[in-house]
């Protein structure tokens, strides 16, 4: 009964799905989520989350890079900003996997090499004002990608 609302109303939070539905069911749900709607990316964030709270760790991070290759091919604008912002919703709601695999998808997407790093110390100082108390996932990640930056990348230092 659910499942066939949840396909009647698209204003349906797909994260009560995964609450009200078993593991399996609830799997079902999003994926004809994606299929019926393949433009949103908040259904590929609930079934990341979903993954991690029944412990697949390894689909995390799958889920969310083909969250962005089908984004991208289904001609969805992706901004950095956006992504943020979700990965400090799911930080919040303690989706740490999904939060660091957002992250580690969509720190680089649309930079050029030489913009990296200011971008990433922008990025690290709005996430740190829009939440009292991000968790340090979230900063972690942020700091492991300057670190890289600053080894790697000829002239960012």
């Amino acid at each position: 009964m659910i499942l066939s609302y949840a396909f009647q109303s698209q204003s349906l939070n797909f994260s009560c799905v995964f609450r009200l539905e078993s593991y399996e069911n609830a799997r079902k749900v999003l994926n004809k989520a994606r299929q019926n709607i393949p433009t949103d990316r908040l259904i590929w964030i609930t079934a990341a989350k979903l993954e991690e709270a029944n412990g697949n760790k390894v689909m995390v991070d799958k889920i969310i890079e083909r969250a962005i290759s089908s984004l991208t091919a289904n001609g969805v604008e992706l901004t950095r900003d956006q992504w943020l912002d979700d990965a400090i919703e799911c930080d919040k709601a303690k989706s740490y996997l999904t939060c660091r695999a957002i992250i580690n998808s969509i720190i680089g997407h649309g930079l050029e090499d030489e913009e990296r790093k200011e971008t990433w110390m922008e990025d690290a100082e709005n996430c740190a004002s829009k939440v009292s108390q991000v968790d340090t996932q979230l900063r972690i990640q942020l700091k492991k990608h300057n670190l890289i930056l600053k080894l790697f990348c000829t002239g960012c230092h």
